[in-house]
């Protein structure tokens, strides 16, 4: 399962619309928005685990020419869009058959090392 963040971005003086326009061609981030408040931009990004976000926030969105600081915030709970369930369901369903299908094999091996 993945895990989605909001970065929020400091930029130097008048970067900002490029900064979030650089950031929105990199692959994983969904969105990209120049905002007012204390940080110019604000990008919600997406990774498949928390390690390989880390690595992301610091090798590609800290390396945008621009950028001074960032913070992140980890979602903790989203709903799920009808199609995401769909396929979270698809997913959890092939999980399943794959650990019953292991779990019956290992039985296997046991009984035949019993039988020896």
């Amino acid at each position: 399962m993945s895990i989605s963040a909001y970065v929020f971005i400091e930029c130097t003086a008048g970067a900002a619309r490029d900064v979030a326009k650089d950031a929105t061609k990199i692959p994983g981030v969904k969105r990209a928005n120049s905002t007012t408040g204390p940080y110019d931009v604000i990008a919600l990004i997406e990774a498949p685990d928390v390690n390989i976000l880390g690595d992301f926030i610091v090798t590609k969105l800290q390396g945008l020419p621009g950028v001074l600081r960032t913070q992140t915030n980890v979602i903790v709970d989203s709903k799920l869009t009808p199609k995401e369930r769909k396929i979270m369901g698809s997913v959890v369903k092939k999980r399943r058959k794959k650990m019953r299908k292991h779990k019956h094999k290992k039985q296997l091996d046991r009984d035949r090392h019993k039988k020896k």
